[in-house]
């Protein structure tokens, strides 16, 4: 169990306790605290305390510093200064605001003056995650920004002189003694040019650049050019052909708003006419629109004095061209320009908006406003209008001005809106473990939540004081109140102060009774050690001057058992379960959310474990059987067969009875019990419930009777035989055929099978007990014709008996020459076939009604096929599948022109190939065999036999092949065994061997543990046949091999899927 507490109760709150990490809420502090969190680990009754130093950093005094003069649109950059002791934590950000518009987090910002007059403006930054925590902190200040500078030089339009020249250059208006003024020509500063005044001598483009207070401003550029033509002073220097023209002007219109429509007329037209305007001052612009040829629109974003070009091309004489440029003067008196403001009144019941006039102006003064709020004009003289909302809402405004002049036209700006808050909302509640809303007395040291009357909103800050000297900034933070220190009780205000971005600050007050917690006591259990299912009381006893506890949240350890309202607790209620030991404690609580805990005692159930009976359902007369039974150390069993008890001794585990064939088609009734002790000798014993078993016993089935089924039509390609079989007693059954097929829960059973040959069938009882009968079925007879060769033969000699005929007997058989029966039978063995002479021979049989007759074997006399036979080996590989055994990829050739047959042996029988004949056609033959090892045989070198078989010539041709190693090998390197004896292999044996109705096979695993281990039985097409899963690691496996026909098998012994060893069976 797992206590959080703090030192200084006052430093902060815990939020959540109980588990190996605790969330803490720390106060507000003006100075640096060092305080330690406590932590106590219960655990079975002991307890243990560590601590742990926490530094309480203080929210940092913060103050802005900018520099002494900032001019009108011109960068600064501002900077928080933050105490010596305090550094910024990583992930600080500073965001700025001016006059409540956010510039985001930058480095330098631009205030617009668009007056003459110097302008304050409210700069505010708020720093986030200060000291690394979720909380911001705010400082503002007031800042000043300079007019804006206007002065134009004079004259503005650009001049045509004759060299030598003096041209007097001049400011308007003139700047004051307390101006810095410089001139340059073609951008480059002209030495000693400071006066207001300056006389030019060459020609290019002059500018003056004006300081006043830390601020300047460049003048528009005039260009002096050369200008003695024809025409004389003043004139283009280039004559034009055809004379100047004889008009040249430009005009324009003013909308009142910056912006200018402009029209020239130039007579004649020239080429290539471009329109100019250049705006020269500070941050000026000339957006330009719907130029022609004759006329052009400007938007400029200042007032001030412009200058408009207008140049075109006209021919000159003597070839080239010669441009001529008309020029005017455009005033902009003035462009509109408003801003809105917000600020909590005095009272902090409303807002108070005041809309300011920020028009720049040029060589005029606005003399008229008229303010638009939501549509209602409002005029006025001054530059600001000031309107009082009590109520949140949106608010369109716009503002249009003019001056005295009635040449100049009105302005008004776009229409713009603006927001009025709600003002804060400081309503709140409080709550506790105890109670859901207006709390009104709280348990020390517990949690309680402060809880707003509407979610917080984004730029609003608020501040709680907690009425014990800490406070805390978030906007819903956790408190935890200290022990009273004077008496069991003490009275507290809780204030909450929110402040929106506006500065409307709102208050209010709710009070809160801390209780110190007085709760104390113990744990007591009613008998500490039972039986299962035996009940068992929990009581809480309080100590002395306790208070009262209301809820009892019982425990087990970590778990929670059940949660009541009364000091005690029994496992006859259904909230505390039965049968469950531990450590047992109870969590106390009052009526004010105090809690504490009682130190654990311990109660235990003896459990009596769950009999895990294994006997069989039914047996076979005189088969012997075991009943067993495991319930774990210390257990005793009494068992009662048919009314007679054993009584209780651990010997008992496993009771071996024998099936008595006076009981046959009866029950016998077994029952158990066992007990365990309840403690030490003498304490006495639980006992279990009574398990009852009944075992039937059977008798042995009679031999199934099995059978051929005729099919009409028969039943060829591919060939089938039905086979059929019952139990002649007509009870039902499993019925185990031995190519794998079975049935189950019937009398009787038909199969259809694909191969001729021996098929056993046996028959199971429901008891277990079985019987077999066998029947030999006619193979089909297109297996036999590989017997038969085809294709064309040249024999040297006339050779008696030259085709073998198959040894089973058939149905029908007959040997033709030449389209003519020369011999046949019914139900008989065939005779061999002798040679008569050269001719056409075909070989016919038939079983089950399914005839077949061999292709055409042409005869004439020649010689020895043994000539043209050979093989050879392309590759061999081990294959671990169902056993392990080779697969051998050979190449056969057969240089005749007629089929051949040849048997594969492995030399010393140390293997069988599968299959062992095969028919090899004239020429190159790609065949793949099995070759299953036999007599140990695990890899190296072994000689391969190709047997020429069917022919009169008889010839062995002997390939010598080395073999890889088997998977496994047939003796594996020796395995560690136990610790303290010496290693040993794996071993795997059969006996007898060859066996028929049974063997036993023999195994050891040689390995230390009985896991994943696995005997089993496979016929030679790797089928598998059989499987035992033994229990230890050697032992012996009774094999029952008489439902199996003769022939070979494979044993393999396998841990965890592998083949650990693999043995040859034999059943005759």
């Amino acid at each position: 169990v797992y206590t959080w507490s703090r030192e200084d109760p006052t430093a902060g709150s815990i939020i959540t306790n109980g588990t190996p990490s605790a969330k803490i809420l720390w106060n507000q502090t003006d100075v640096e605290l060092n305080t330690n969190v406590l932590l106590n680990i219960r655990k079975c009754g002991p307890m243990r305390q560590f601590s742990f130093l926490v530094s309480i950093q203080q929210t940092p005094a913060l103050e802005i510093t900018v520099p002494e003069t900032i001019c009108e649109s011109r960068s600064f950059e501002p900077q928080v200064v933050y105490p010596p002791d305090y550094t910024p934590s990583p992930g600080q950000t500073v965001e700025w605001f001016v006059d409540g518009e956010s510039r985001g987090m930058v480095t330098n910002i631009q205030v617009a003056n668009s007056s003459t007059m110097p302008a304050t403006h409210l700069l505010k930054a708020v720093v986030h995650h200060i000291n690394g925590c979720d909380y911001d902190v705010s400082v503002e200040r007031t800042i000043t920004v300079h007019g804006a500078l206007q002065f134009d030089l004079l004259p503005a339009l650009d001049q045509y002189l004759c060299s030598p020249f003096t041209f007097p250059l001049s400011l308007n208006p003139t700047p004051g003694s307390g101006a810095t003024i410089q001139w340059y020509k073609d951008n480059i500063e002209i030495p000693g040019a400071t006066a207001a005044t300056y006389n030019a001598t060459a020609w290019g483009t002059y500018y003056a650049n004006i300081s006043i207070d830390g601020c300047s401003m460049r003048t528009q550029g005039t260009e002096l050019r050369p200008g003695c033509g024809p025409g004389g002073p003043g004139s283009p220097p280039c004559e034009i052909a055809g004379g100047p023209p004889t008009t040249m002007t430009v005009g324009y219109t003013l909308d009142g708003c910056g912006h200018i429509s402009a029209t020239a007329n130039l007579v004649p037209a020239p080429a290539n006419p471009t329109w100019t305007l250049p705006a020269d001052c500070y941050q000026c612009s000339a957006v330009q629109d719907n130029a022609t040829a004759t006329a052009v629109g400007y938007t400029l974003s200042k007032p001030g004095l412009y200058r408009l070009n207008y140049t075109g091309l006209y021919p000159a004489v003597g070839g080239g061209e010669c441009a001529v440029t008309a020029s005017t003067l455009v005033e902009i008196p003035f462009i509109a320009k408003v801003s809105a403001a917000i600020e909590c009144n005095a009272a902090g019941t409303g807002y108070t908006v005041t809309l300011r006039d920020l028009s720049p102006t040029y060589n005029t003064t606005i003399t008229h406003r008229v303010f638009y709020i939501d549509g209602t004009p409002y005029a006025q003289a001054g530059a600001t209008k000031t309107v009082v909302y009590s109520l949140p809402g949106t608010h369109s405004y716009k503002l249009k001005v003019y001056d005295d002049n009635p040449a100049h036209l009105s302005c008004t700006t776009a229409e713009y809106s603006f927001v009025v808050p709600e003002l804060p909302n400081p309503a709140f509640t409080y709550t506790s473990e105890t109670c859901s809303s207006g709390c009104g007395e709280v348990c020390s040291n517990k949690t309680i939540k402060m809880h707003l009357a509407q979610p917080p909103v984004a730029g609003q800050t608020y501040l709680w004081d907690f009425g014990d000297g800490t406070t805390n900034t978030q906007p819903e933070p956790e408190k935890t109140y200290g022990d009273p220190t004077t008496s069991s009780s003490a009275l507290f205000s809780i204030t909450l102060t929110v402040k929106n971005e506006n500065g409307c600050e709102v208050s209010s007050t709710k009070p809160v009774t801390v209780q110190k917690n007085r709760l104390l006591g113990t744990i007591e259990v009613h008998d500490a050690v039972s039986c299962e299912n035996t009940p068992i009381t929990l009581r809480y006893a309080p100590s002395g001057n306790s208070a009262t506890a209301t809820q009892f949240t019982w425990m087990n350890g970590t778990e929670q058992v059940g949660v009541t309202s009364t000091p005690t607790i029994s496992t006859a209620d259904s909230s505390l379960t039965n049968n469950i030991s531990g450590a047992y404690w109870v969590k106390i609580k009052d009526i004010y959310g105090c809690t504490n805990q009682t130190n654990p005692e311990n109660a235990a159930f003896v459990m009596v474990p769950e009999i895990q009976l294994t006997a069989p359902n039914r047996v076979c007369a005189g088969q012997s059987y075991t009943l067993s039974a495991y319930a774990g150390a210390g257990a005793e069993y009494n068992w009662t067969v048919d009314g007679e008890e054993t009584g209780y001794s651990a010997a008992y585990a496993e009771l071996g009875q024998l099936a008595d064939e006076n009981l046959i088609g009866s029950f016998v009734t077994y029952t158990l019990k066992i007990r365990v002790p309840k403690g030490p000798a003498g304490s006495g014993y639980c006992y279990s419930d009574v398990v009852t078993k009944l075992v039937y016993v059977d008798g042995p089935p009679p031999a199934p009777v099995v059978s051929i089924v005729p099919s009409d039509p028969a039943l060829c390609n591919p060939y089938r035989v039905v086979l059929y079989a019952y139990n002649p007693d007509g009870t039902p059954g499993t019925f185990n055929w031995s190519d794998g097929q079975s049935s189950d829960g019937s009398f009787e059973s038909t199969v259809t099978v694909t191969a001729g040959g021996p098929y056993q069938v046996r028959f199971t009882n429901e008891a277990g007990c079985s019987a077999t009968a066998q029947i030999e079925v006619p193979k089909d007879p297109e297996l036999y014709l590989w017997l038969f060769p085809t294709g064309c033969y040249n024999l040297c000699s006339e050779i008696k008996r030259f085709v073998l005929a198959p040894l089973p007997a058939f149905a029908h058989w007959e040997w033709q020459q030449d389209d003519f029966i020369t011999d046949q039978g019914d139900g008989s063995i065939l005779p061999d076939l002798d040679f008569h002479g050269d001719g056409t021979y075909r070989q016919l049989l038939q079983n089950q009604g399914c005839a077949v007759t061999s292709k055409d074997l042409n005869l004439e006399y020649h010689c020895d096929p043994c000539e043209f036979l050979s093989f050879d080996n392309l590759d061999i590989a081990s294959i671990e599948e169902e056993f392990c055994h080779y697969s051998i990829h050979l190449l056969i050739y057969n240089g005749t022109s007629s089929n051949l047959q040849v048997r594969l042996t492995a030399a010393f029988g140390y293997g069988i190939v599968s299959p062992s004949v095969l028919t090899v056609a004239p020429g190159d033959n790609d065949v793949t065999v099995s070759l299953i090892p036999t007599n140990g045989f695990a890899g190296g070198p072994l000689m391969l036999y190709m047997e020429l078989v069917g022919h009169r010539n008889h010839c062995t041709i002997p390939l010598q092949l080395v073999f890889p190693p088997l998977c496994p090998s047939e003796v594996e390197p020796s395995r560690p065994a136990a610790t303290g004896t010496a290693a040993t292999a794996p071993a795997l044996s059969m006996v007898p061997n060859p066996a028929q109705a049974a063997t036993v096979v023999r195994f050891d695993y040689a390995v230390p543990e009985a896991a994943g281990l696995e005997l089993a039985l496979y016929d030679l097409t790797g089928r598998l046949l059989d499987r035992f899963t033994p229990g230890t690691t050697k032992g012996t496996w009774q094999l029952d091999t008489g439902r199996f026909a003769a022939g070979t098998y494979i044993v393999t012994m396998k841990q965890h899927g592998k083949v650990i060893q693999q043995k040859n069976l034999v059943l005759e």
